[in-house]
């Protein structure tokens, strides 16, 4: 389902990953996209007015309800320091970072897990003496 929201609207998730301070715009659009998630149909853009309908209609347990727009803009921001931070080990010396070497193993269900490192691990990588 969420594959096909977004490729019927890519413009709402386009500006994600592109700055590390995100705007109103951004977190504005991904409210969007995640109303679009639980409610495909509807006309509702924000998720405050989606979980109060979906509420009433009787979700079922509230773990269906989708989460608040705090946790969404929580989620945005873990993931684009996440980013940067696995973006600055591969800049730094790219031949270290590939899958199931230092920083990502696989797993039997072939996920990836992060492998979370010290900053002397990821200096030893970077081959340098501080981040």
């Amino acid at each position: 389902m969420a594959w096909k929201i977004f490729c019927a609207v890519p413009h709402l998730l386009a500006e994600l990953g592109g700055t590390y301070s995100p705007t109103v715009q951004t977190f504005s659009a991904a409210e969007e996209f995640v109303c679009r998630l639980y409610n495909p149909f509807g006309d509702t853009n924000v998720i405050p007015s989606l979980r109060c309908i979906q509420f009433r209609k009787g979700a079922g347990k509230l773990e269906n309800l989708p989460q608040t727009r705090d946790v969404l803009c929580h989620h945005i921001l873990r993931a684009i320091i996440s980013g940067s931070y696995l973006e600055n080990i591969i800049r730094c010396k790219p031949a270290d970072t590939l899958p199931n070497n230092n920083w990502l193993d696989f797993e039997s269900d072939y996920s990836l897990t992060p492998i979370f490192v010290t900053q002397d691990c990821v200096s030893r990588l970077c081959g340098c003496n501080s981040m």
